[in-house]
């Protein structure tokens, strides 16, 4: 390898100009697919407090709750008023029963699971040339088509450490 300097009259003459070196960061913009993820840290199992009959649920799978809203009905003979009202811990989605109505019901049976969605994971697919973008830290916006206009920021925590298959996708995971 040989080195070649010009002397700054040369620079000048033949129009060569330098620069410093700066290093940037360049936003990387792609469209992807992925999937929503509920954080299993955040997922709930409602149990029967009390044996008896399901008289009737109040919500179904996919239905977002309140803190305090009744989800399940249970009558019991322990409870001479006619049943006694199964009612959210905490805000979330319902999104599973076990359980149906004017079934028996043992105490401390599992009724429905739901999940608190107020910190989701996504699960981002990359491909290719993609996957070297991500790494724990990098900031990711979400979009989704079926909800115009929501968008949900994150940054990612884990990248798993293989690549899958014959497409050769990299699916790390975001938390949002």
């Amino acid at each position: 390898a040989a080195t070649i300097s010009l002397t700054p009259r040369q620079l000048a003459l033949t129009g060569i100009v330098t620069e410093s070196t700066v290093v940037l960061t360049v936003p990387e913009t792609f469209a992807t697919t992925g999937e929503i993820e509920a954080d299993p840290a955040r997922v709930l199992a409602l149990n029967a407090p009390v044996a008896g009959r399901i008289a009737r649920f109040s919500h179904t799978v996919g239905d977002h709750v309140n803190i305090g809203d009744t989800l399940v009905t249970i009558e019991s003979p322990e409870f001479l008023s006619g049943g006694i009202a199964v009612t959210a811990s905490r805000s979330g989605v319902i999104t599973g029963l076990s359980a149906a109505a004017k079934q028996l019901v043992s105490a401390g049976a599992e009724l429905l699971a739901m999940t608190s969605v107020d910190r989701v994971w996504l699960r981002i697919d990359l491909y290719g040339e993609s996957a070297p973008l991500a790494y724990p830290g990098v900031t990711v916006e979400a979009t989704f088509p079926a909800y115009p206009g929501l968008v949900v920021h994150g940054s990612v925590a884990t990248v798993a450490p293989r690549v899958e298959g014959r497409s050769w996708v990299t699916r790390p995971r975001a938390a949002a």
